[in-house]
């Protein structure tokens, strides 16, 4: 038996064979609630454009998850494990961390920490395969804890987001820059800070979006990992791909699935950067 089993959510970006326990999001799609392993942002997106004018009632929305399915998923690591590490997408963008935190109060005969990663699909993987390997080599739950939490602040994430509807609900944009924003032309760069999605900067063009993501990433002079993720942006994703290594030489740029509950939120036609930077 492991000493401590890892548990994270379907945001996460994972690439190593290790153990780790997985709780997916729940979207209510059309009147439909679904889990996001059982479909892509593409799929959910073309339904939406068949089904008619995009509403804001028809707009999709991540729910939180059923109480029965976070209860079993903590009670299948509780079996491998004397303890469990919970690390879970922003509590900004994502219910999972919250729901987790009420039902380990249940959790009888096991230790568990819940860590919010303030992050997303790269940062959030790296975190939950950094824990992973820790406990695989036999680490506590009190030292993966510090190592993760002392990670939390290297991770960092950028991203354009064109349909400003969207972003009304999930960054607090109001309604009458959206319209304006949408008359003008201009759409925000968002970053994400303390967990939450802010608008910084004001983009106009594809050219001017590739130049000025790319300038977003040098900012961090000690990068370990990069990946992009987009939707409807694949000229500008590969043009990312292409020049960061130029400029970062010795980094390769990780091409990033774009989750279907931060699809929910974003919207379509998005594309973003996520960087982890060194442990200096």
């Amino acid at each position: 038996m492991q000493d401590t089993a890892i548990v994270t959510d379907s945001y996460a970006f994972l690439r190593t064979g290790l153990p780790v326990f997985t709780i997916p999001h729940r979207i209510r799609l059309l009147g439909q609630e679904v889990e996001d392993t059982e479909l892509t942002a593409d799929a959910m997106f073309d339904r939406l454009v068949r089904s008619g004018p995009c509403t804001s009632a028809s707009m999709p929305e991540v729910v939180p998850p059923k109480p029965d399915t976070v209860r079993t998923t903590l009670e299948l690591a509780a079996r491998e494990s004397r303890s469990i590490v919970a690390i879970h997408s922003s509590g900004m963008v994502s219910p999972i961390h919250q729901a987790v935190v009420s039902a380990s109060r249940d959790l009888a005969g096991v230790s568990v920490r819940v860590i919010d990663s303030r992050s997303v699909s790269l940062g959030l993987g790296f975190l939950v395969e950094t824990a992973a390997a820790a406990a695989a080599a036999g680490s506590d739950m009190n030292r993966i804890t510090r190592e993760v939490a002392g990670t939390v602040p290297r991770l960092f994430a950028t991203f354009f987001a064109e349909s400003l509807h969207y972003l009304e609900r999930s960054t607090g944009l109001t309604a009458s820059l959206s319209r304006l924003g949408s008359l003008l032309g201009i759409k925000p760069l968002l970053t994400m800070e303390e967990g939450r999605l802010i608008p910084i900067e004001k983009v106009c063009s594809r050219e001017q979006l590739t130049n000025t993501l790319c300038a977003h990433v040098l900012e961090y002079t000690q990068i370990e990992q990069i990946g992009i993720m987009h939707h409807a942006y694949a000229d500008v994703a590969i043009s990312l791909r292409e020049r960061l290594p130029l400029e970062i030489p010795g980094i390769s740029v990780v091409d990033l699935p774009y989750p279907p509950g931060l699809a929910a939120q974003l919207g379509p036609n998005v594309v973003g950067a996520v960087v982890v930077e060194r442990c200096l």
